[in-house]
């Protein structure tokens, strides 16, 4: 998998629209639905809800992409499922926590692109993406923007 698009969003932003609507405008963007280990409401079409002991055995596995939500809701990304969708004409979307891009830059390496959707709570995704961004390369030793 050579590329992957993830909107990025706090929660109650509604990425799930927005994915939604760049996969009816475009045939070749296809939804790659984000595992969650909660409920799901009725207009959450793009993801997947996952008991708490099914996402207790894929955290750690390598076959997944992991993370949380700040209120502590865990969520994941199959790595087949990505490469599937990748591997084909279709360029993956996927929504993802905001502020969690960076550990799907460092582990998929290349080819992420990041839509960041604007918080309920005023916050600049655009201020916050960059600065955990700063942070995570002074902490690999490398310059930041």
């Amino acid at each position: 998998m050579n590329r992957l698009l993830l909107v990025v969003a706090s929660i109650g932003t509604d990425a799930g629209r927005v994915i939604s609507e760049l996969v009816r405008a475009d045939m070749r963007f296809v939804c790659v639905p984000l595992l969650v280990a909660r409920q799901l409401k009725d207009d959450e079409g793009n993801k997947t809800s996952l008991s708490d002991s099914a996402m207790d055995a894929i955290q750690g596995d390598d076959g997944f992409l992991t993370a949380s939500y700040p209120d502590g809701t865990r969520c994941a990304l199959s790595r087949a499922d990505l490469e599937k969708v990748g591997g084909g004409q279709g360029f993956p979307v996927a929504e993802w926590p905001m502020g969690r891009a960076l550990e799907i830059e460092a582990k998929l390496l290349d080819g992420v692109l990041v839509i960041a959707l604007g918080s309920n709570d005023g916050r600049d995704p655009l201020a916050t993406a960059l600065k955990v961004r700063n942070r995570y390369l002074r902490s690999m030793g490398l310059a930041s923007c």
